[in-house]
């Protein structure tokens, strides 16, 4: 069975100008880079923890479904 994501969350669990005031930054020339980074840190800690931080779309792939015609929840059995 492979899963995969089939959209990001459509927020951060930081805002931008949260962070951008946590790191005294006052200007818009970094904007896009600190986002980039912010989803990045998201996703790190999501991968190493196995937990997702905001509600996701994902999609599971599997070769055959099983006799009760189920997929149980990934944290779930």
């Amino acid at each position: 069975m492979i899963h995969f994501m089939s959209g990001p969350p459509a927020v951060e669990p930081v805002l931008l100008a949260e962070l951008k005031r946590h790191l005294r930054i006052d200007h818009d020339g970094d904007d896009a880079a600190l986002q980039t980074l912010l989803a990045t840190a998201r996703d790190d800690v999501e991968r190493q923890t196995g937990l997702a931080l905001l509600r996701q779309a994902w999609r599971v792939v599997a070769a055959r479904l099983p006799p009760d015609r189920r997929i149980a929840d990934a944290g779930k059995p």
